[in-house]
């Protein structure tokens, strides 16, 4: 298994198993807040398009 920093590139895939990650633990799945939740994210930090969850 390869582990690496999503960036924006990964914006799609990443949001599936987000909202994956919700579904899991009994909540609504709602792939395009997921979709925009993570996009904030990633755009958020400095300008790197990394994601960082904080």
């Amino acid at each position: 298994m390869e582990v690496f920093l999503a960036n924006i590139n990964h914006l799609e895939s990443v949001s599936v198993l987000f909202d994956r990650y919700r579904i899991f633990y009994n909540q609504p799945s709602n792939l395009e807040a997921a979709k925009e939740f993570l996009k904030e994210r990633i755009h958020s930090v400095s300008g790197s398009g990394a994601f960082s969850p904080f």
